[in-house]
């Protein structure tokens, strides 16, 4: 993406307005803005995108940010008994947020988007827990549901 932010950053500005649900890394969004505060950096991208849209700002072992018409919403990232790689978090987040909303009908509310971003973040933490896909043929359902139960607790 950064490629794309340094060479066709007006064209690509002008591609995100066209879609309902953007996901990007927190770097992506400061190169993006040209701002080095990420709150004020998304809520400009945020602010660029067509009315009614959706930025997801993933930080990493921080979290994520996500800027809703109806308001911010922070979701920590999940604790993970062993760190082996961190290649492909961020896809396997987006992928599942995607996955989650795409079983709504009509405009993603606060709530609906929260869970989505809560199953994310869980399964984005089992990702890191092995070599390529291994820390996700690893995860067993039961597991996940528990892991997904206790970053509940701690953000409700």
């Amino acid at each position: 993406m950064n490629l794309w932010i340094d060479i066709a950053r007006p064209l690509l500005v002008d591609v995100l307005k066209q879609v309902d649900l953007v996901v990007l890394n927190d770097g992506e969004v400061r190169m993006l803005a040209n701002d080095e505060n990420l709150v004020r950096a998304a809520e400009w991208l945020h602010n660029e995108l067509q009315p009614g849209a959706i930025l997801v700002v993933k930080r990493g072992e921080h979290g994520v940010l996500a800027l809703h018409p109806s308001g911010l919403l922070h979701v920590p990232s999940v604790p993970s008994p062993g760190l082996v790689d961190p290649t492909g978090c961020g896809d396997s987040f987006a992928g599942t947020l995607a996955a989650h909303l795409s079983k709504g009908e009509g405009p993603v509310s606060r709530d609906e988007l929260r869970i989505g971003l809560e199953h994310a973040a869980v399964v984005a933490s089992y990702t890191l827990q092995g070599l390529g896909v291994a820390g996700l043929v690893a995860m067993e359902q039961s597991d996940r549901d528990t892991r997904l139960q206790a970053l509940r607790a701690l953000t409700r």
